[in-house]
């Protein structure tokens, strides 16, 4: 799986970026693989690979969602992330988007609740 993260089709990319993103498994290597396929061109490929940084509480995953949330375009998964990472700092990105947010709207209520408290909350979205 590793070695479809970085070849050369994007979907394979994604794919494997998405298994490794939601698996329970943690390494140095799938760090490593995810540190670099947070910042892949493929759009689906870089968002996938940041909520697996930020379900497994990487230090870089906060200033990864930040950046992803303060794009002209903010995907589903960038909220989930900002969730997982429950950081009041991305509390205001949050909610600069909640002005126009129209999908999955209870994703975004649960990020913004997990960012107000901590993460205390039961914040599970996989």
């Amino acid at each position: 799986m590793l070695q479809l993260m970085s070849g050369p089709d994007p979907t394979n990319r994604d794919w494997a970026t998405f298994y490794i993103a939601l698996s329970v498994h943690n390494s140095p290597a799938i760090t490593k693989k995810l540190l670099t396929n947070a910042r892949d061109s493929h759009r689906d490929t870089s968002a996938e690979a940041v909520l697996g940084l930020a379900r497994r509480h990487h230090r870089e995953a906060c200033n990864l969602v930040k950046k992803r949330l303060s794009a002209k375009r903010v995907a589903t998964l960038d909220v989930k992330a900002a969730g997982y990472v429950a950081s009041r700092t991305l509390l205001k990105p949050l909610k600069r988007i909640q002005k126009w947010w129209s999908v999955d709207c209870d994703y975004l209520e649960a990020a913004i609740r997990a960012c107000t408290n901590g993460g205390r909350d039961d914040y599970d979205f996989d």
